[in-house]
């Protein structure tokens, strides 16, 4: 189901969040995710994936760890797979998306994302929710970081 809606704010957009969250601290320095916002709407069903390449490797290495422990101490509903990539991108999915990729060779993401969104009707709503309040966790927990790195 697509939603053409014009209510539906950028900032309820849960890889949106993500990705601003980054952002905000100038963490990253290339992106990529869905689903998105776009000319033909914005489907929120279909499980999020989200990419990116951090600016500075040093504070890399913090990031993933804060990261880390809030997907594993605040998330809910999803199991999320974190993975660093040969090239450098961060790739952050539900492992539902992750298992997809693996079990077939010749599919990309968006075609492991629409697999899971297949079987699983309403699971994307789910992740994408998920991942909008981990990205207020994140938030929090970067704070506290920047305030400790700062001092």
């Amino acid at each position: 189901m697509v939603n053409n809606n014009s209510d539906n704010k950028t900032e309820d957009i849960g890889p949106i969040k993500f990705i601003e969250t980054l952002q905000s601290f100038q963490l990253i320095k290339w992106h990529s995710f869905f689903p998105t916002k776009n000319p033909i709407g914005y489907d929120p069903d279909m499980p999020p994936v989200i990419t990116w390449i951090f600016k500075n490797k040093t504070e890399e290495k913090d990031i993933i760890k804060i990261l880390s422990n809030i997907l594993l101490r605040s998330s809910k509903y999803i199991d999320w797979n974190l993975d660093r990539q040969k090239s450098g991108k961060w790739i952050l999915m539900p492992a539902e998306v992750r298992e997809e990729l693996r079990n077939n060779e010749d599919y990309i993401f968006i075609d492991a994302a629409e697999a899971v969104k297949n079987k699983s009707p309403g699971f994307g709503t789910i992740a994408n929710q998920e991942i909008k309040q981990l990205s207020f966790c994140l938030n929090d927990e970067l704070n506290s970081w920047k305030k400790r790195v700062c001092k």
